[in-house]
């Protein structure tokens, strides 16, 4: 493709000097003729004017013999001028001609079919190593994608179980907390119980202590009065007898 590339940029680089080159001979031929155009008729004008001038002199033909050599030099000139101006346009345009044969030639070399194949055969090699590097690296990126999904699973496979052992071990902590507590709960419950009734026993005893102490005061009150009214000490005076003898 390169090869191909600079034949054609050569190409037109020639065409263009050759464009120049042809613009400078075509100019330069406007230019002699424009030239040789005035000079005709700057020639006519003067050939007027010097005809008028013998007409009115007596030397009218040695005049006219001047002008003729003037003007026979004048074209000896013009046509020597001439040959040299096709002798330059016949130079330009073989110089033209063998730049473009040599520039066809360059072309043809350029773009034989060697070459081609050649260009060809090097931008299939240039496609082909460029898919087998893409599909390198996207057989590397796919690789690395699962390996990085692969990772990204076990870690939450990870995070999951890890969740899930603390989840466990709360509800077991919970629920060692609930049963520690059901039982402290149920100690003191009974504990409480076990007061209340020690309490309780307590309370009847000091109360049973009391009230046989009671009874006794009252039996020792009783036994000591009948022995001071002479009363029998096996026979207890009662209450209302001993009000009815007071009375």
């Amino acid at each position: 493709m390169s090869q191909m590339k600079r034949a054609s940029e050569s190409l037109d680089q020639h065409r263009q000097q050759n464009r120049a080159v042809g613009k400078k001979v075509l100019e330069d031929v406007h230019a002699w003729r424009a030239g040789a155009q005035e000079t005709k008729e700057a020639w006519a004008a003067h050939a007027k004017a010097v005809s008028a001038e013998l007409k009115g002199r007596n030397g009218a033909a040695e005049a006219v013999k001047a002008n003729k050599e003037v003007k026979q030099k004048q074209a000896a000139a013009t046509r020597s001028e001439d040959k040299n101006k096709e002798a330059e346009r016949d130079r330009l345009r073989q110089q033209h001609e063998k730049q473009v044969s040599a520039l066809a030639q360059t072309v043809r070399a350029a773009t034989s079919d060697d070459i081609v194949d050649a260009s060809k055969r090097g931008f299939f090699e240039q496609r082909l190593k460029s898919a087998q590097e893409t599909k390198a690296l996207s057989a590397a990126a796919a690789k690395e994608r699962t390996e990085s999904a692969k990772q990204f699973s076990e870690v939450q496979a990870k995070r999951k179980l890890k969740a899930k052992t603390a989840r466990a071990a709360a509800a077991k902590s919970r629920e060692a907390l609930l049963s520690q507590k059901a039982a402290s709960a149920a100690s003191m419950r009974a504990d409480k119980a076990a007061l209340t009734e020690a309490h309780k026993t307590k309370m009847q005893e000091a109360y049973l202590a009391n009230a046989n102490a009671v009874k006794a005061v009252i039996a020792d009150s009783i036994f000591s009065d009948s022995d001071a009214t002479g009363g029998s000490l096996g026979k207890p005076v009662s209450p209302a007898a001993a009000g009815g003898d007071e009375s």
